[in-house]
């Protein structure tokens, strides 16, 4: 399943592939803006996240998902 986050430093919007794991191993991981550095998602569970691509830019991130 393709997912979507956003930057909250800088606005910038990526896509990322969210897997499930087959098996009971706990997969964790952080991901980075790479426009501001700042941490776009971090995950700790069932599922990994791989293939990010950013996708767009949102202003200051808050006007695309409803939080203005």
């Amino acid at each position: 399943m393709i997912v979507y986050f956003s930057c909250h430093g800088c606005g910038t919007i990526y896509s990322a592939v969210q897997e499930r794991s087959s098996t009971p191993v706990i997969s964790s991981g952080l991901f980075n803006c790479l426009h501001c550095g700042k941490p776009v998602h971090h995950w700790s569970g069932i599922y990994n996240y791989t293939d990010w691509k950013s996708v767009g830019h949102g202003g200051d991130g808050k006007e695309q998902f409803g939080e203005a």
